[in-house]
């Protein structure tokens, strides 16, 4: 990880204030995300990625992937001219986790209005948390639709109540 944060700069990259392993180099753009043991290149020159990753593979035994499927469980998929972000293996994952594969979709995550009481039978903290963090991974990366629903449920994290489950 160390040695793999110290590439980007040697080859004209400067490094984000706002997050260490973000790599930025301009004219043309190019974005290097590095992730433990994993880099990840964004380039619309083609040439100049493969002259940079090959000038990467030669200093840290590094090898080129190819195009990118899915990183930190988002899959991508190019249709023409645009990038497609998904997150369908870790929904269904999700729902199935939970237990509610079979519930029926919705236009919206929540109604307008909705309140949570903090009445009725209690429901497992962990069990909660777990579902929040899932729900705030999908909300974060590729499900902004959902922040409205995961403010009102995490207000409940505390003392969760089985109707905060459904």
């Amino acid at each position: 990880f160390v040695k793999l944060m110290g590439l980007p700069p040697s080859l004209g990259f400067v490094q984000s204030k706002c997050d260490q392993c973000l790599f930025l180099r301009c004219d043309p753009l190019f974005v290097i995300i590095v992730w433990v043991d994993d880099l990840f290149c964004v380039c619309a020159n083609e040439k100049l990625r493969d002259e940079i990753v090959k000038k990467m593979e030669k200093a840290h035994k590094l090898r080129d992937e190819g195009p990118v499927t899915s990183f930190l469980n988002v899959q991508f998929r190019l249709e023409g001219e645009n990038l497609m972000l998904t997150q369908s293996h870790h929904m269904e994952t999700t729902l199935e986790r939970f237990g509610v594969k079979e519930c029926e979709p919705a236009q919206t995550p929540m109604s307008a209005g909705v309140t949570l009481s903090p009445e009725g039978p209690k429901a497992d903290e962990t069990v909660h948390g777990a579902l929040v963090g899932s729900l705030m991974c999908l909300m974060v990366c590729t499900r902004p639709d959902l922040a409205f629903a995961m403010s009102v449920l995490s207000r409940h994290s505390k003392d969760p109540r089985e109707q905060h489950m459904t």
